[in-house]
């Protein structure tokens, strides 16, 4: 059958990854993404794509989720911002109108373009990130034991230790 696997109804993915150049919000409703290349439509191919957007109920089930330390159980959409990179899958975009409001968890995050013009991609950012998190970690606990040490030499210079 066309475009299935030996599972059953389930599609191929072919993912093209695309810049966005710019971003809309006309509406309450959806982003428009302008991108650096043609994305195939069924009525043609456009520099565009129509995101929908995060309704009120997700952005509170969101806020709960990070109250309760849930956040990375919930699903994340993709960045829609000017200078991200994102893999789109064209397969699934033929079959709809260009005018189509996607879901921004229909596509994936893949890169970012710094200031200085550089490219970095999600992960290496991503892990840039977790490295610094993890600094900022150790020079606390560090700073935290050299504190009690202190406290420990300023205690013992009032108090010497009984022989």
């Amino acid at each position: 059958m066309g475009n299935s696997n030996s599972s059953g109804n389930t599609r191929t993915k072919n993912y093209k990854i695309y810049k966005i150049t710019d971003t809309d919000s006309h509406s309450a409703d959806w982003i428009r993404c302008c991108l650096d290349d043609y994305v195939p439509y069924s009525n043609g191919n456009y520099k565009h794509m129509y995101f929908e957007k995060d309704s009120n109920g997700y952005a509170t089930v969101r806020l709960v989720g990070i109250v309760l330390g849930m956040d990375g159980q919930m699903p994340q959409g993709a960045i829609l911002s000017e200078g991200y990179y994102i893999a789109i899958d064209t397969n699934s975009t033929q079959d709809e109108n260009s005018n189509h409001n996607f879901s921004r968890y229909g596509v994936i995050t893949v890169a970012k373009e710094r200031a200085d013009g550089s490219v970095v991609s999600f992960l290496e950012s991503t892990g840039e990130l977790a490295r610094s998190i993890v600094e900022t970690r150790e020079r606390r606990a560090l700073m935290i034991e050299r504190a009690r040490f202190e406290r420990e030499l300023q205690a013992w210079h009032l108090e010497p230790p009984k022989k």
